[in-house]
């Protein structure tokens, strides 16, 4: 991730494992490097379980901007359009189901 990303706020992220090519997209209206940092620490987290399943490291991650909104509302809902156009492999189940609700 650049330093220009980094402290983007308001933002809808892919991140891209580069030993397997799965990807994860997530949103925050948080500095980007914060709400990474705390994907790769907490053992709760996809991406986390994702790099202890595939045998990878956080150093072989890409994170990559693909889309900007300030209003969370708007955030939640690109963020679930991404993720049912996309079917990305590292999001949980329950977070693809928790977009089920809104109307496609």
């Amino acid at each position: 991730m650049s330093n220009n990303n980094c402290y983007q706020r308001g933002v809808i992220y892919k991140v891209t494992c580069h030993k397997c090519l799965s990807v994860y997209i997530g949103s925050t209206i948080r500095f980007l490097h914060d709400r990474i940092n705390e994907h790769i620490s907490s053992s709760n987290s996809s991406i986390y379980k994702h790099l202890v399943a595939c045998n990878n490291n956080k150093n072989n991650l890409q994170v990559d901007i693909i889309d900007r909104e300030r209003d969370p509302v708007n955030i939640c809902l690109l963020k679930a359009i991404d993720i049912k156009k996309n079917r990305p492999s590292i999001n949980s189940r329950d977070e693809s189901n928790d977009m089920n609700h809104l109307k496609f």
